[in-house]
């Protein structure tokens, strides 16, 4: 059971246009732009045990999750589209549409911490590195997503038998969407012993002192060894890693004839 206390700060910014021209009574076209671009700033601090990790019982660790993040997300979309009557070409009608899409997911800086605090006996123990769970981690996230629609319709009307009116349609549609998405990971490994020295200190034990080299040692024959504290690691996880793409492709052909039913009744069928 873990209690959550979660903090968040949004801001968001969007356009929306749209703009037609008529030609003529036979020919129009639009254009329509959206634009949004929103932000949102977390701040996660959950408490409480762990059964799976630590088990259960009066001993058994407290477990702390923190999240500190930022993400940003930008959608913007462009669509064109027109409608033609083409009288002097057997009064053909022709609509079409363009529409051009792309959306982006930033995460710069996600900074995730995991830790324990034990007290058995009035031992007090704090633990940063654990098998169970991941060292404290800096992700860094970029994801792209692009998608373009073309599409058109004809329709042709014409007489059938009984000088009926009917249609004769075809369309297309073609779509192609791509995505791609990036993740670095940069862990720190923590000194537990130097974490208890600390008494747990968060900010203390990120401090530019206790971090790379900090201290050097001259031995009896002369040389030198190096005393680390806490490294840095670049644990970036190729699996997580992708880029996709998907392309579909459709047409249709449809006549549509009136009274096609040899009935009493008006009615409509396609074939």
């Amino acid at each position: 059971m873990l209690n959550d206390t979660r903090s968040t700060a949004e801001s968001h910014l969007g356009a929306l246009a749209n703009l037609s021209y008529k030609f003529s009574n036979y020919h129009q076209i639009h254009t329509n732009l959206f634009y949004n671009k929103s932000g949102t700033s977390e701040s996660r601090f959950m408490e409480g045990g762990w059964p799976q990790e630590f088990g259960i019982g009066p001993d058994a660790p407290t477990y702390f999750n923190r999240v500190l993040s930022y993400t940003e997300r930008d959608v913007r979309s462009l669509q064109f589209s027109g409608e033609h009557f083409l009288k002097p070409i057997l009064n053909i009608t022709f609509d079409w549409n363009v529409s051009l899409a792309k959306t982006t997911q930033v995460e710069p800086d996600r900074r995730l911490i995991t830790s324990a605090f034990q007290d058995v006996n009035g031992q007090t123990n704090h633990i940063i590195t654990g098998s169970g769970f991941d060292d404290p981690s800096r992700y860094f996230r970029n994801l792209d997503d692009n998608s373009n629609t073309y599409s058109f319709n004809i329709k042709l009307p014409f007489k059938q038998w009984d000088s009926k009116k009917s249609e004769f349609k075809i369309g297309a549609f073609y779509q192609e969407t791509d995505r791609d998405f990036k993740e670095r990971i940069f862990s720190y490994r923590i000194n537990n012993h130097l974490f208890n020295e600390l008494n747990g200190n968060i900010t203390e034990v990120f401090s530019e002192q206790y971090m790379g080299i900090t201290s050097v040692d001259t031995l009896g024959n002369g040389s030198l060894r190096y005393n680390f504290g806490n490294t840095v690691k670049d644990n970036t996880r190729l699996r997580n890693q992708y880029t996709g793409d998907q392309k579909v492709t459709a047409f249709y052909g449809m006549i549509e004839l009136a009274d096609c039913c040899f009935s009493k009744f008006n009615c409509r069928c396609t074939i």
